[in-house]
């Protein structure tokens, strides 16, 4: 059997984690021993389930400030904000990985959004493959994509970065031994790259032939079903809406208000929140949670989902044939949700909107159009249905192992 080690670097929330013990767990029914290094462990109770015989290992983030505050426009600022700036404090990560990986002996390295993990094991006989969404995994290009459309002077300044990220990357592998890079893509030149996406959701969906490697593979969308309390609708009629919100973000107050002015039923799950806080809304026909709910039931009778536009959330909603409400905290976010808006299968709003927008936009998902757009997605993405995403993530581990 072979040893497997799962590294998770870069993102919140449990996405991440409920991707990687899904495939860990169908490996782990073969008989292959797996180890997981994970960027936020206080989050694996929630993942875990009995039966789990998984090693569990910190992975070495970047956790020192930037002496210069950017927001990240590409790949390589996002790079520049977690120690591709800083030769020095990247050696130190590098040899953090170096260290897991003396002590699991892997034959594969399976990264889900861990480049420096990817850094660490350039140039050795170590097996490595890369599997999440779309936008942990870029494509060969030059410069590296953007998550957006940046102005001239934002284009010029990523460039010059990327250049400091190049030269940062180089120093490091000079230290450790290992040839430079000529362009910064080659980090992810791995020997498979498996998305976790629908082709349709790629955050990059222009991917140029990928230079003397692997084709990616899509497997499709990995979701794991949230353990939690099964609740009922509130009393009343209307629509039923489903919430699942950061109760750290302004976008969820303002949803709150939003519903409770409206005729329809909710369920707002506000994750983060804490369960002594006073009640957020005090609508009959709106209910608020600040524990995990089992979210399978929310959508197997609910007719619009709200939410950030996580890749989780947003497929399952996809797939069951249900318009979403996106609200976005983050570029990768955004990019999910103007592919689905793009569809017309979803409405995005801005931090900033109001409570009569929010409103407004609720009202035009749940009409016929929004919903018949919806079930158009979900008839379009047939020939991949996210239940199998895990067995064809397992088949596509065992045959790389095989080669």
């Amino acid at each position: 059997m072979a040893r497997v080690l799962f590294a998770w670097e870069l993102g919140s929330g449990l996405g991440h984690l409920q991707r990687i013990t899904a495939v860990a767990r169908a490996l782990q029914e073969r008989g292959h021993p797996v180890s997981i290094a994970a960027r936020d462990l206080s989050a694996v109770s929630r993942v875990s389930r009995r039966g789990d015989r998984f090693l569990w290992f910190q992975a070495p983030i970047w956790l020192a400030p930037l002496r210069e505050r950017f927001v990240p426009r590409g790949h390589c600022d996002l790079l520049a904000h977690h120690g591709f700036l800083d030769a020095a404090g990247l050696i130190g990560l590098v040899g953090g990985w170096r260290s897991i990986f003396a002590a699991t002996q892997p034959d594969l390295l399976v990264a889900d959004h861990a480049p420096v993990s990817l850094l660490a094991c350039r140039g050795g006989d170590l097996r490595v493959a890369t599997l999440g969404t779309g936008h942990a995994h870029p494509p060969a290009m030059s410069p590296m994509p953007w998550f957006e459309e940046v102005s001239a002077s934002d284009r010029q300044a990523a460039a010059a970065r990327e250049a400091q990220v190049l030269a940062t990357a180089n120093r490091v592998l000079q230290a450790v031994g290992q040839p430079a890079m000529a362009q910064m893509h080659e980090l992810y030149a791995t020997d498979a790259c498996w998305l976790a996406c629908w082709p349709s959701l790629d955050h990059y969906p222009e991917r140029p032939a990928y230079a003397g490697r692997p084709a990616p593979v899509y497997v499709g969308p990995i979701v794991e079903e949230e353990g939690g309390e099964v609740v009922s609708w509130p009393p009343g009629d209307g629509p039923r809406v489903f919430a699942y919100l950061r109760a750290d973000h302004p976008t969820a107050t303002t949803v709150l208000h939003a519903l409770a002015g409206l005729r329809c039923r909710a369920v707002v799950v506000l994750s983060g929140g804490s369960p002594d806080a006073p009640p957020v809304a005090t609508a009959r026909h709106v209910a608020v949670r600040t524990v995990p709910l089992a979210t399978g039931p929310m959508l197997d009778t609910c007719d619009v989902v709200v939410g950030h536009g996580g890749m989780g959330l947003t497929s399952s909603a996809l797939q069951a044939g249900l318009p979403l409400l996106l609200c976005p905290t983050q570029g990768e976010q955004r990019a999910t949700a103007r592919r689905v808006a793009a569809r017309g299968a979803a409405i995005v709003v801005e931090p900033n909107a109001d409570a009569a927008t929010v409103a407004t936009a609720l009202e035009t998902l749940c009409g016929e159009a929004a919903r018949s757009s919806a079930r158009a997605f979900a008839a379009s993405v047939g020939a991949l249905p996210a239940a199998g995403s895990v067995a064809r993530a397992l088949d596509a581990i065992e045959r790389l192992l095989a080669a």
